[in-house]
């Protein structure tokens, strides 16, 4: 079986729906609040993160501008990871869950504006943002060694990102 050329990723927005296969986008609730007084509002259970009973551990990633090109991905087997956004804007490519690594044709790219956190489920391909300025930087949420225990990284054919 041949395998199809592929010239490139496009970049799509990042929303909930097209980001379901791969984990959560945490948007700003729109209905009502769970709780609310006068001088505040909550809305509750927005993701389970499922870190209760595990140590977890708050890292700032500082991603470096590159060239718009992925040759290597990341999985983790054992545990998700949590992305809040806090600096610059940047392209963040994921596939799904495979014995081995991802066909080019089931990755895809999601623009991250700097204003959506979000949950890279276990097991998702990904790899460390591309950033459209100098710098995006993340604060992470993930369980107490998982970056450096349980990390598999796959180098793979050059694939441009279509901006």
């Amino acid at each position: 079986m041949e395998t199809p050329e592929i010239r490139g990723i496009k970049v799509e927005p990042l929303t909930a729906e097209a980001f379901r296969p791969f984990g959560t986008v945490l948007e700003i609730p729109s209905g009502k609040p769970d709780n609310f007084s006068d001088v505040f509002a909550m809305w509750q259970d927005l993701a389970d993160i499922g870190v209760l009973g595990e140590k977890a551990s708050i890292v700032y990633l500082v991603n470096k501008r590159r060239a718009f090109v992925l040759d290597i991905m990341e999985r983790h087997k054992n545990g998700i990871e949590v992305f809040f956004p806090v600096k610059g804007q940047s392209i963040l490519a994921v596939a799904p869950p495979s014995k081995d690594l991802p066909k080019p044709e089931d990755i895809r790219c999601f623009y991250i504006d700097g204003t959506k956190p979000y949950i890279i489920n276990k097991d998702v391909w990904h790899w460390s943002t591309f950033p459209l300025g100098d710098e995006a930087g993340f604060f992470l949420i993930f369980k107490k060694g998982l970056p450096r225990e349980d990390v598999e990284e796959q180098k793979m054919n050059p694939i441009p990102i279509l901006l």
